[in-house]
């Protein structure tokens, strides 16, 4: 069963490359790609076990899109080992400066990076077929995340896998109990950021559909978070990291001020609001799914 004409019926362009690109939300600054890099670092034991259980295997040549610091292309070199091979890219230079160094670091020398966009057929095929295609907190930003998945799905080999993770900040996001006032303003900013610049909150829960849109085998889901006191789910640095990244934005749609938000302390008033109710917290879940090309 071939998954272009699968996809054209169900409405997805087979060349997605004219659509338009949401504008990236959060801020891209060095210390905002260090921020991230901390935030996400929380999410890497659920992101590797996603990864070993669509099946990446020794050997295995990778296409890791929408790459960013790298953390996702590192996880799968590790798991194809010396034997396969790693391409990460993304549209941000910077932050696959950051990947190369990090990679560098780790002396992972079957990953490479490379700036591209996950969209442009012209650059990416000569470096396929892929075994697998895989990313995480990329769909998200796509204008239309079932046209972008399928250009992607293009690139594997029949048979290869496919695997992204998404984040939910709409269908539950990040959860507090007792619920704070301040922490629910903050996820509401966090929320309304994000819809406003064009992203999808909800892509975790819409993976599923998007999948079978782009023409895939219905997925096989996983839900992970991190829960515990605020120490241990780094519910008050992450999101008060994320009000940070997104400021500019949410001034500039009229969202919220600077002295409304007061960044500087933010995180200092969430973590003290979490202590006083003795508050357990879970961050906004990661959907994974995965699948094969048919």
């Amino acid at each position: 069963m071939d998954a272009a004409p699968v996809a054209a019926r169900a409405g997805v362009p087979s060349d997605a490359s004219h659509l338009p690109r949401p504008e990236y939300p959060l801020a891209q600054a060095p210390e905002d790609i260090q921020r991230l890099i901390a935030r996400v670092s929380r999410r890497n034991t659920g992101t590797r076990e996603v990864l070993r259980q669509a099946g990446l295997a020794l050997g295995m040549r990778v296409l890791d899109a929408g790459s960013g610091a790298g953390d996702v292309a590192m996880m799968a070199a590790e798991l194809v080992g010396p034997t396969g091979s790693v391409l990460g890219i993304d549209r941000n230079t910077a932050s696959l400066e950051v990947a190369r160094a990090r990679a560098e670091a780790a002396g992972l020398s079957n990953v490479r990076f490379r700036t591209a966009d996950a969209q442009d057929r012209d650059a990416l095929q000569p470096a396929g077929p892929f075994d697998a295609i895989v990313g995480r907190l990329v769909l998200m930003y796509s204008d239309e995340p079932a046209a972008t998945l399928h250009r992607l799905v293009e690139l594997a080999r029949p048979g290869g896998i496919v695997a992204f993770e998404e984040i939910d900040l709409a269908v539950i996001g990040g959860s507090m109990h007792p619920p704070g006032p301040l922490f629910e303003r903050v996820k509401g900013w966090i929320r309304e950021g994000f819809a406003a610049m064009g992203a999808h909150p909800a892509m975790g829960f819409e993976l599923y559909s998007t999948f079978l849109t782009a023409g895939l085998p219905a997925p096989v889901l996983q839900f992970n978070t991190v829960i515990g006191t605020d120490a241990q789910s780094g519910m008050s640095e992450t999101s008060a990291g994320v009000i940070a990244s997104l400021l500019p934005n949410l001034i500039a749609h009229g969202i919220i001020t600077a002295e409304e938000v007061d960044v500087g302390t933010l995180a200092v008033r969430l973590r003290d609001e979490a202590v006083t109710l003795r508050a357990t917290s879970a961050a906004a879940p990661l959907v994974g799914a995965w699948s094969r090309k048919p």
